[in-house]
């Protein structure tokens, strides 16, 4: 019930967000002052932006979905310690593994290392484990869709391939609702709102998703642009990110699948804030990716 309620307050949060700016948040933007410092515009978003090196970053070091979100969880406060020039923070141990526990940086903090280590509850799971540096990862995620079964005139199914979330060049080819720099208000979901899933769980500490056995989903911080979000498909080969997911089967070693440790399934908040437990046996190729795409146009209803 607890879970349910986190998820209802961030699908919430994210129609008072769309009420002022007509959108819903990014699932990520790459800081202003990493973008200068390769050359581009702040306004610039492109694809191969990295890091300006520094040493207590990796690359990408952008800023994720839930820091736009603060505002409207009761956090204002620590929402005002995001510096959104900055690059991204990821505490030490962060994401398991290692023994350096120390996260403080002398006497004071790195830009925005404040906050990632102040993850609010609403972000987490009751049911899912934490690392040992508390209060820095999250167990929910954007949806970041799939690809798009598209009919042919004699009524056989083919699939339009997904592309990843940070292909921000290929618009069309983003059929869910957060990648990067995106921005879709509530017109740009035609199969509507009570049909879409905006977010959903992916239980931060889940088994192997990476080889190093390190989450893929921290609170602040974006590594990738796939981190903090979910997709049905894996773009670049055959795998479905199949719900509960076991590595290797079906859906490889990936941040993006959902996995909670509720059994038989996870938790899914709908775009238009109702939320709904997903069983781990539902039809992955003619529901769970047509609820995870928001312009597929296919009919369907939840089980």
């Amino acid at each position: 019930m607890q879970c349910t309620n986190h998820l209802k307050q961030l699908v919430l949060a994210s129609h008072n967000y769309h009420e002022p700016n007509h959108a819903l948040p990014p699932g990520c933007l790459i800081p202003g002052n990493v973008l200068r410092a390769n050359g581009f515009a702040v306004t610039d978003q492109r694809d191969g932006v990295h890091s300006i090196g520094n040493v207590q970053t990796k690359p990408w070091n952008m800023i994720g979905w839930p820091a736009f979100l603060l505002p409207y969880i009761e956090a204002t406060a620590l929402y005002e310690k995001v510096n959104f020039n900055e690059a991204a923070f990821l505490p030490i141990d962060a994401v398991g593994g290692g023994s350096d526990k120390t996260v403080k940086t002398g006497t004071g903090f790195l830009p925005n290392e404040e906050v990632s280590l102040a993850a609010p509850t609403t972000f987490k799971c009751p049911s899912s484990s934490q690392p040992e540096v508390k209060n820095t990862v999250k167990d929910y995620s954007g949806n970041a869709g799939g690809a798009i079964l598209s009919r042919a005139a004699d009524g056989a199914g083919t699939w339009t391939p997904a592309v990843l979330p940070d292909r921000r060049t290929i618009l069309a080819g983003n059929f869910g609702l957060f990648h990067r720099a995106s921005g879709y208000g509530f017109e740009d979901i035609p199969d509507g709102t009570s049909n879409t899933v905006a977010f959903i769980e992916a239980h931060s500490q889940r088994p192997l998703i990476r080889t190093d056995g390190k989450s893929c989903n921290p609170f602040l911080w974006t590594h990738h642009p796939t981190f903090g979000m979910t997709m049905t498909d894996n773009p670049q080969r055959t795998n479905w990110f199949v719900i509960n997911g076991t590595l290797g089967v079906n859906n490889d070693s990936d941040p993006r699948f959902a996995y909670s440790t509720h059994p038989g399934g996870v938790n899914a908040a709908l775009t238009d804030g109702s939320v709904r437990f997903l069983s781990q046996t539902i039809s992955h190729e003619y529901v769970y990716r047509a609820i995870m795409t928001r312009n597929g146009g296919e009919p369907v209803s939840i089980p």
